[in-house]
């Protein structure tokens, strides 16, 4: 993003078209400790800012125009940060948005619909920005001017980065210092700011998803879990505001650094049906399940019930889920499952997790088996375990072994006779199958070897 040296910033703070309500205000200021933006804008007071590490080789005329141009980069760059959050990652919020006495807070979900900007998006607009206000700041370098030098600056072009615990900027400026006939130039200027503005951004993109998903407002539970304040403001009907706050990211004195983005619902008619919240639920493998589905209708309605999965069938008119869950069906399902009235319709997306119960593995029938003495004799055991298991063989025997991992007998007999052999599978849950197998060896008594 370029800008010329004497291009001013747009200044959307001064009017606004639309007040919020004195609720708003008051849920708003408490988030904000009574900062304003345009206060950020001009009291800014930053900490544990990263620049480039040395200028000690640079002319001194040359590190002077360097610290100040940092600076100044950094105050730009850390306001544009505090404001973007403020306002959902923009600098200038986009139409659908609310307007609120402190800032622009764009509709990250409109109706269903996902309208959250891309990490380019804010990276574009906090270049813009910091390469508009960059000049204000520099002032035409009037602060640190000498008797006998000049100092003139071409266009600005400013790159943003974000990462995952800060922002880095990268400004191409060419600056060129003029002192006594010689001539000094200075190019690139390189800041990182300890701002997480990414991590906050990730978690507006969960928030969203979920609701999308849902449809509906967040339980406390699911946003406690995401590793940062947020808090909730409800502002009209089916809209809200979300707060997160993060105070790894106050670089500002009692500042507190907030990302605020608004979501409105779908409309639901005073007719639709209500679908009472199901959550999560757990089934066992070959155990039967039954669950009820509770719903009503506003206006006493007969109600269909209806499913998305290949699970169960719901019955249409009670909306009992009734099915044993076999051994292929283990795992965690989401599933959607709908009402209407012929009219109106809602629907629920719970998670049923049906867990493994240990089936026993099964041996193939191994009828009785002749042998001849001194004559190889190899037979490979056969069996199989619905759950996938690593299966192990063994035998009672005493005149030969199974391979344990293969079931493979080989033995050569010397030894006439009929011998009961208990041959046996297992696996790693202690399930078994076993045959007692009669081995007929003919053949002269010479003994097994």
């Amino acid at each position: 993003m370029s800008f010329g040296k004497k291009r001013k910033m747009r200044n959307r703070f001064s009017s606004r078209k639309a007040q919020i309500t004195i609720f708003i205000i008051i849920g708003i200021v408490l988030l904000f400790t009574s900062a304003t933006i345009i206060y950020i804008k001009n009291q800014i007071t930053v900490q544990n800012i990263q620049v480039r590490k040395d200028i000690s080789n640079l002319p001194l005329e040359s590190q002077a125009v360097t610290l100040f141009v940092e600076q100044c980069l950094k105050e730009t760059a850390v306001s544009g940060a505090y404001i973007s959050a403020f306002q959902g990652g923009y600098i200038n919020p986009p139409e659908n948005r609310i307007s609120t006495e402190y800032s622009d807070i764009p509709f990250y979900q409109y109706e269903g619909r996902n309208i959250m900007p891309s990490v380019n998006v804010i990276e574009y607009e906090l270049s813009y920005y910091v390469a508009a206000s960059l000049p204000d700041c520099i002032n035409d370098f009037e602060n640190i001017l000498n008797p006998g030098i000049t100092i003139t600056a071409e266009n600005i072009s400013v790159e943003t980065k974000l990462a995952e615990t800060d922002i880095n900027f990268k400004a191409k400026y060419p600056i060129t210092i003029v002192e006594e006939g010689k001539e000094q130039k200075i190019f690139d200027f390189y800041i990182t700011i300890p701002i997480r503005l990414l991590k906050t951004y990730e978690i507006s993109q969960k928030i969203i998803e979920k609701e999308i998903e849902n449809q509906k407002n967040l339980d406390l539970e699911f946003l406690m879990n995401l590793g940062m304040q947020v808090t909730i403001i409800p502002y009209d009907e089916n809209e809200v505001i979300y707060s997160i706050y993060d105070n790894k990211s106050d670089i500002l004195d009692e500042k507190s650094f907030v990302f605020l983005f608004a979501s409105k619902l779908k409309n639901i008619s005073k007719n639709t049906p209500i679908l009472k919240e199901i959550g999560i639920l757990n089934a066992t493998e070959g155990i039967p399940f039954y669950k009820k589905i509770e719903a009503e209708d506003p206006k006493g309605k007969l109600l269909s019930f209806s499913d998305d999965t290949a699970l169960f069938e719901i019955n249409s008119t009670t909306g009992e889920i009734n099915f044993i869950p076999g051994p292929f069906d283990t795992g965690m399902h989401s599933i959607r499952i709908s009402a209407t009235n012929g009219n109106e319709e809602t629907y629920e997306i719970f998670v049923l997790n049906i867990s493994n119960t240990n089936n026993n593995p099964i041996m193939s029938w191994i009828p009785e088996q002749s042998l001849t003495v001194n004559i190889l004799y190899t037979y490979s055991i056969d069996a199989s375990d619905i759950d996938g298991d690593i299966l192990t063989f063994n035998s009672n025997s005493n005149i030969f072994k199974v391979d344990n991992e293969t079931g493979e007998i080989n033995i050569t007999p010397t030894e006439t006779g009929t011998f009961a052999v208990n041959i046996s599978v297992h696996d790693p849950s202690e399930g078994s199958d076993f045959q007692i197998v009669d081995f007929n060896v003919k053949g002269p008594s010479i003994g097994f070897t």
